[in-house]
């Protein structure tokens, strides 16, 4: 009898045949965070300023500040988009720090704080779907955020990274370099960190 009770209580769990809801969820949000890190797509640059070959001569102890905006790329995202960008440059340069900021809030003390103790800054703006007023209206607020950045930073080299499926051209003229990608794939993003150190 106390065999049997054994057995049953160390018996194999039955397998299903068919997920559940939720590792299906879970299995989908692995398929769209992919760590293929084996694909890049390389942005359009334009640089006007020395602010490329500066972060290739960035010592080791020097932070670089990722500033991205806390916005959501889609409906269903369930993580930070910047997050394959953040990684990236991290790969190249040991200290970035990846802060988010609100656009409709602009620039904080923290962010003042990071930026203080910087070695460079990259500064994200992006549209979100769909183009509209309220859309117009954040893509102001992130680029009057980008300017306050370039107004503290002017020690530091600073690039713009602008992800949008339209150029922007006119609006980012006033920033020395800046790195164009159409999408938030972490392909796109990850092309970002390879054009920036390479």
């Amino acid at each position: 009898m106390g065999e049997l009770r054994a057995r049953s209580r160390f018996a194999q769990p039955t397998v299903q045949s068919k997920p559940s809801t939720s590792i299906a969820s879970l299995e989908g949000a692995l398929k769209q965070t992919s760590l293929d890190e084996t694909t890049i797509e390389l942005p359009a640059v334009r640089s006007s300023d020395s602010a490329l070959s500066a972060f290739h001569v960035l010592d080791d102890d020097e932070d670089v500040v990722l500033f991205t905006p806390a916005i959501r790329s889609s409906s269903s995202q369930i993580m930070d988009p910047f997050e394959p960008l953040g990684r990236a440059l991290s790969k190249h340069h040991v200290r970035v720090r990846h802060v988010p900021y609100v656009p409709k809030h602009g620039m904080t003390e923290t962010h003042a704080a990071f930026l203080e103790h910087a070695g460079a800054a990259v500064v994200v703006l992006c549209d979100v779907p769909p183009s509209s007023k309220v859309a117009a209206e954040l893509y102001k607020q992130q680029h009057a955020f980008a300017r306050a950045v370039g107004q503290m930073s002017d020690e530091i080299p600073m690039l713009v990274v602008l992800v949008s499926e339209s150029s922007h051209s006119s609006s980012t003229l006033e920033f020395g370099t800046v790195l164009h990608v159409a999408s938030f794939s972490p392909s796109a993003l990850r092309g970002i960190a390879q054009s920036i150190f390479h």
